[in-house]
């Protein structure tokens, strides 16, 4: 009797496995965490498929969306119940400090004065200015609703450097029906209409969404 309690222990393990994670990732779209599971920068964070649409991952939160931010993707955090958490956006306007750095020529007292003149009258009240200020999901929105001839990773790329004024690569038509490529730091998105410094110019540009061909990391 004891033989066949001690055999049938034998049996039974191992049946059962528990592996540490550090969190999972979720999404509907299973093609998209195909994508991210076999991406070569994503490496580092282990990730396992658990179900077409839910992939295990080795490192906290925090690390994980970091890396898949690093990578051009667009995650956002969810606690326990499922529920979105809500990140501070970052501002959308470039730091002034580096538009310095590229030796622009200074402004003059009619430049000073046309500035102020457009910051007062465009000025609205705190509240105003809370509820109006652009967030992730309004970038994610206006980039959908106007970039739809990209693919998705190219949107997620797109939406990322517009949330984190990151530069990018992109290839350009203008209204000739010239294509340049070249490389933009995003400053704020206003539906198709998206601000950004253009390396190549040397200058603040706006970009329409639709004559964006391709957006690739720099």
């Amino acid at each position: 009797m004891l033989e066949y309690l001690v055999g049938d222990i034998g049996r039974q393990h191992g049946r059962m496995r528990v592996r540490a994670v550090g969190c999972v990732v979720r999404a509907d779209d299973p093609t998209l965490l195909a994508e991210i599971a076999g991406a070569r920068a994503l490496r580092p964070l282990g990730l396992t498929v658990l179900a077409p649409t839910v992939l295990a991952s080795a490192l906290p939160v925090a690390e994980t969306l970091s890396a898949l931010r690093a990578a051009g993707y667009a995650p956002s955090g969810e606690d326990a119940d499922g529920v979105a958490t809500v990140e501070r956006a970052p501002r959308h306007r470039v730091p002034a400090p580096r538009r310095a750095e590229r030796n622009r020529p200074p402004r003059t007292p009619a430049d000073l004065a046309a500035l102020a003149e457009r910051l007062i009258s465009s000025h609205v009240d705190s509240d105003e200015a809370a509820v109006s200020r652009p967030t992730p999901m309004s970038v994610a929105r206006a980039v959908r609703d106007h970039a739809t001839h990209l693919s998705t990773a190219q949107r997620l790329l797109l939406i990322g450097a517009v949330s984190q004024g990151t530069p990018i690569e992109i290839s350009y038509t203008n209204g000739e029906g010239e294509s340049t490529r070249r490389v933009i730091e995003p400053a704020e998105l206003d539906g198709p209409k998206l601000t950004a410094w253009c390396q190549l110019r040397e200058d603040e540009r706006v970009f329409l969404l639709p004559r964006i061909e391709s957006v690739s990391a720099v």
